[in-house]
């Protein structure tokens, strides 16, 4: 296994395309397990050297054919980022087989493999995975099925990615196709069906859990406040779930943040500001489910709060301890997508909840 990559001096689709073939071979041979840690030393030694910093942001990294500037946006993703992605998995793959060996990689100006293949990944989050114009949604699924199969969700949980911000978009790029599947199709623009491809990456990304392999567990108690109120929502997410009662959280806000791929509501501590809430009963696997549905606990972490529940079934009152998503603070404000709020809405509406909640925290947050 030897490192023959580099760059045309004259634009060639036919080399380019032949380079790139080279890398997905490397993948393939790195794979069997075969090749002698020595030999993927090397390699990494060389393919790293070859990630050049995108001028307008450094700390970017990428393995294009050319300047991207230079390359008519219809190609950029076939001949700019994909030779990244390439490079990314081939390096992720070699962290699984042979841990620690980024620390072995030794490389000129002292620089740190580490250093180079965090800004590689971040590099490769430049388009959140979507494909140009109007494959943006094919393009999603084929990169993230890519990653996927290629070890993606394995390297971020055991080796520890150095870059979040290549965690966050995997993660997001997974809860897209989850929210698709959940809601019946993930189409692209000119309508083709990718529901049941988005299924088997969700299966082999470990996002589903299999009935026959998770008994019902002890119940929980779980807060919901944003689309989880939302009945088929949670019917199809957590499917030994069931409605004990309502709460109303005092003394928190109701906000849309998130990041580049989209903002979801999340409660923040706030004097004077009242967040109305769904008590669930969730099973162990229910949890587990929402665990990966949230992306925790990457995008939310998990707090328990104490709260008065209003039963359900016979209007009593009584304090409970129940368990509630609440998204990292440093999360910027941002608009959400129209689907996403109705789908709130319709919870709300099913609960009795004032829209009033919902309306101002949109509001506040979109002017933020």
């Amino acid at each position: 296994m030897k490192c023959t990559f580099y760059r045309p001096e004259t634009i060639s689709t036919e080399e380019w395309d032949s380079i790139r073939s080279k890398l997905r071979a490397d993948l393939d041979e790195l794979e069997t397990g075969k090749v002698p840690e020595s030999e993927v030393i090397q390699y990494l030694e060389d393919l790293l050297l070859q990630a050049e910093p995108l001028e307008r942001d450094p700390a970017m990294r990428f393995l294009g054919f050319d300047r991207p500037e230079h390359m008519p946006s219809d190609i950029r993703v076939e001949y700019y980022y994909w030779p990244t992605y390439l490079a990314a998995a081939l390096s992720m793959k070699a962290c699984l087989l042979y841990p620690g060996i980024l620390e072995k990689v030794s490389l000129p100006r002292g620089e740190s493999a580490r250093e180079i293949l965090c800004a590689v990944l971040l590099g490769c989050t430049g388009r959140g995975f979507r494909g140009h114009g109007f494959d943006d949604v094919r393009g999603l699924v084929e990169v993230t099925e890519f990653f996927v199969d290629h070890g993606a969700r394995d390297f971020i949980e055991t080796c520890g990615c150095p870059c979040p911000e290549f965690t966050e978009c995997f993660t997001q790029a997974l809860l897209f196709l989850l929210h698709g599947v959940m809601s019946g199709k993930v189409a692209g623009a000119w309508g083709d069906d990718y529901t049941d491809r988005a299924y088997d990456i969700l299966e082999k990304a470990k996002m589903f859990t299999p009935e026959e392999e998770e008994p019902v567990e002890e119940e929980r108690l779980y807060l919901a406040y944003g689309s989880n109120l939302n009945l088929a929502q949670m019917q199809h997410r957590c499917p030994d779930a069931h409605v004990v009662g309502t709460a109303e959280l005092t003394g928190w806000r109701l906000l849309y943040k998130g990041s580049r791929s989209g903002n979801y509501l999340t409660i923040e501590r706030a004097e004077g500001y009242t967040v109305p809430a769904a008590v669930w009963a969730v099973s162990e696997r229910d949890e587990r489910n929402l665990d990966r549905y949230e992306g925790f606990p990457t995008f939310y972490y998990k707090k328990e709060l104490s709260v008065t529940m209003r039963e359900s079934n016979s209007g009593k009152t009584r304090p409970v301890r129940a368990f509630v998503y609440i998204m990292h603070e440093e999360r910027k404000l941002g608009c959400p997508a129209q689907e996403y709020v109705e789908r709130c809405a319709e919870g709300y509406k099913a609960f009795g909840f004032d829209l009033v909640f919902l309306n101002e925290a949109y509001e506040f947050s979109c002017r933020g």
